[in-house]
């Protein structure tokens, strides 16, 4: 199962996201991915979700704590990918294309 952690502003704006990216997700079965979207101050708060992720895509909105992220998984030794979603798939909410640009990262740390 690969874990997917979608971050924006609070959580809410990238649910839909996640909805859609969820739908794309059924077709490679059930237990094929897990998705999930927080806001950005839980990501210091709570840990446990970069732990638990494979993948941390972030975003439009927030790309400028990209490198803030990227230094606190370096400090907490976890070797998982961080990106920012392009704004055109961000913005229409493109599960498709969302989907597939975190399985790219996820591969290419593998």
């Amino acid at each position: 199962m690969k874990h997917i952690l979608l971050c924006c502003g609070g959580g809410f704006s990238s649910s839909l996201l996640v909805t859609k990216m969820q739908e794309v997700a059924k077709q490679y079965g059930e237990d094929a991915y897990h998705i999930w979207a927080i806001g950005v101050g839980e990501v210091e708060r709570h840990l446990e979700h970069l732990r638990k992720a494979d993948v941390l895509l972030v975003a439009p909105q927030v790309r400028y704590l990209l490198p803030d992220f990227q230094k606190l998984a370096k400090k907490e030794g976890l070797q998982l990918p961080i990106d920012m979603i392009q704004p055109m798939h961000y913005g229409t909410c493109n599960g498709q294309a969302v989907l597939t640009f975190a399985d790219e990262l996820i591969n290419k740390k593998i």
